[in-house]
């Protein structure tokens, strides 16, 4: 768009009467040079395009699975060098010879001085790139491309010139685009919208018990996830139908977790390292404390697994054992393996002594804190029992290895919960990915533990892994059990924050569920209206049996014309270099006949 704009305000300056001043001229000549540069680019990166085999993107959201695609894609683009740089030399000489022709035909002075010079740059290139880092081969046929259509592009000029300029000064004058680009795009504009076509989606489960209209939630069930042919977690492919064939709107939202309370910021007084490795601060409220029952520690370190344990006192000055157990954690190199905040009965102390005991890792400086209700809870999860296999030992003996299989792929898998039989431990877990069983990269871990028991009796417990796994079918647990005995895991699963479908239902009545499609993301306003404010009440329904579309229609994949068509565009090329070579040959033969 940028390439035809400035091509048509060069022609548009060119036609006007400033056009003879010099100043104009450049300006002219200015537009003219961007806009062909900018189509000389596009030609080249699509021509580039075409030639590059890239391997297929991973899921989204799996950051350690992009990062090796990311080396993936760059030993694919070295590997390919060769053959890019070829094909930008050939893509550039066939736009010198269009422009050198076109600037004859048009009796263009400038179009032609174009082309001489990006000419001048194919051969520049030639001479310091592409003679060193192609192959034999491909030295061969770039340099006979280029030298045809150098040799085609000067019997034209030389031979032809006057006779064609002549023609198509008695042709007829084209109209303008103008009009004509503003008639089809009214046309595309004016286009109507796209219905909805449930023969592109190959299941179909009702929604059963939508009585009347209005919002409605239905929460996905595994198998939906499983199905969705989206990005994991996301239903991208989903859409609902309504009675008579509606398309209803729809948006996929988290079920929200229990109000945590708001978080009161506390100040840090005294943060000190004390001679056995532990870390100590006093937080102070305030002269108006709010009550609370969870500290919140903001720590700088990257690796670190401690008990805490928290002291209050009404004064600064004397202070007594609140809770202590509670381990707070960070695996280095693992996004989202990293806890800070404790949980602890309730107070109103002024004062909270926190100290971080000794432990494994570095100890974490305490950098700010602040205390909520502690209240609420975690997110509701819904949860995939997992069968327990066998765990391996390491060749070392120090670590359990434990592979799982989800059954299907393309859950939004976000945690793993285990049950453990051992008393009191503490094992540091990571949690790695794969699609297929073989090939696993890291997406998760964690610290597991169960503490002694303290005075009161009770044992606090932490046995939850973060896992953003990319919807990957298998998971592997590597758990670092040192010198220790293995764990003896009893139970394992995998979960995922609950969602919910929301949808807003014009009428009752008979409501589908379409879903395994190749289609884009839909784009509705349901979310912003929801979450302007309250909607009213919302009706939960259920999701029926996953069934086979009747109305489902195979189709054939959508490829570019230039993959449909290979072999004849290949062949149309070949024909067209050896036409061209020929005539360059026929010239060299005859070098007076041109003169």
């Amino acid at each position: 768009g940028v390439a035809a704009a400035l091509l048509a305000a060069a022609a548009s300056v060119r036609r006007a009467p400033v056009f003879g001043e010099p100043l104009w001229r450049g300006a002219t000549g200015a537009l003219a040079a961007a806009g062909w540069a900018l189509v000389t680019t596009i030609a080249v990166t699509e021509a580039r395009d075409l030639v590059l085999t890239l391997p297929s993107p991973p899921p989204t959201g799996d950051e350690w699975a992009f990062q090796a695609f990311r080396d993936e894609v760059l030993s694919a683009r070295v590997a390919a060098r060769g053959a890019l740089s070829m094909t930008a030399s050939l893509v550039l000489a066939g736009c010198a010879t269009l422009l050198l022709a076109g600037g004859f035909l048009f009796r263009e002075a400038f179009h032609r001085w174009l082309g001489i010079g990006l000419f001048g740059i194919v051969l520049g290139k030639l001479v310091l790139s592409d003679v060193w880092r192609l192959s034999r081969l491909q030295q061969v046929a770039v340099f006979l491309a280029v030298g045809a259509l150098l040799l085609g592009a000067a019997f034209l000029y030389a031979r032809h010139g006057r006779r064609i300029a002549a023609l198509l000064s008695d042709a007829p004058k084209r109209p303008p685009a103008g009009p004509l680009l503003v008639l089809l795009a009214a046309g595309a504009l004016a286009s109507p919208a796209r219905a909805l076509d449930p023969s592109a989606f190959r299941f179909a489960r009702e929604l059963q018990g939508v009585a009347s209209p209005g919002l409605h939630a239905v929460e996905p069930d595994r198998e939906l996830f499983a199905s969705s042919r989206g990005s994991p977690g996301s239903l991208e492919d989903v859409r609902i139908e309504g009675p008579g064939g509606a398309e209803v709107p729809w948006v996929l939202r988290p079920v929200p977790a229990p109000e945590p309370g708001r978080a009161v910021e506390g100040a840090v007084v005294d943060p000190v390292v004390l001679p056995d490795g532990s870390v100590r601060a006093v937080v102070d409220l305030g002269p108006k404390p709010p009550r609370h029952g969870e500290l919140r520690l903001d720590l700088a370190g990257e690796e670190f697994l401690r008990p805490v344990r928290i002291e209050v006192s009404p004064d600064g000055r004397r202070f007594g054992v609140l809770a202590e157990g509670a381990r707070v954690w960070a695996v280095r190199d693992v996004p989202g393996a990293r806890r800070t905040w404790v949980r602890h009965p309730p107070s109103e102390a002024r004062f909270v002594r926190v100290t971080i005991l000794p432990g494994a890792g570095d100890p974490p400086r305490i950098l700010g804190a602040s205390v909520a209700a502690g209240e609420g809870g975690e997110p509701p999860l819904s949860l995939l029992d997992l069968k327990v296999p066998v765990a391996v030992r390491s060749q070392d003996g120090r670590e359990s290895v434990l592979d799982l299989d989800l059954g299907a792929g393309g859950l939004p898998v976000e945690a793993v919960l285990l049950a453990v039989g051992n008393g009191a431990f503490e094992r540091r877990v990571r949690v790695f990915g794969s699609e297929d069983g073989r090939a696993f990269v890291p997406c998760g871990g964690g610290v597991v533990f169960r503490a002694l028991p303290g005075k009161d009796g009770r044992q606090p417990e932490g046995l939850r892994l973060a896992a953003a796994c990319g919807g990957r079918r298998h998971l592997r647990l590597a758990i670092a059990d040192g010198d220790s005995p293995p764990l003896r895991v009893t139970r394992i699963s995998a979960g995922w924050r609950t969602r919910e479908v929301v949808f807003r239902a014009t009428d009752g009545g008979r409501h589908v569920l379409l879903s395994g499609a190749d289609v884009k993301a839909p784009s509705y306003d349901l979310a912003a209206l929801l979450a302007r404010g309250d909607a009213g009440a919302i009706v939960p329904v259920s999701l029926g049996r996953r069934e086979e579309n009747p109305r489902f229609r195979e189709r054939e994949e959508a490829r570019p014309f230039t993959e449909r068509h290979r072999g004849a565009i290949a062949a149309l090329l070949a024909v067209l270099f050896a036409g061209l070579a020929l005539w360059a040959a026929r010239l060299l033969r005859r070098p007076g006949h041109g003169g």
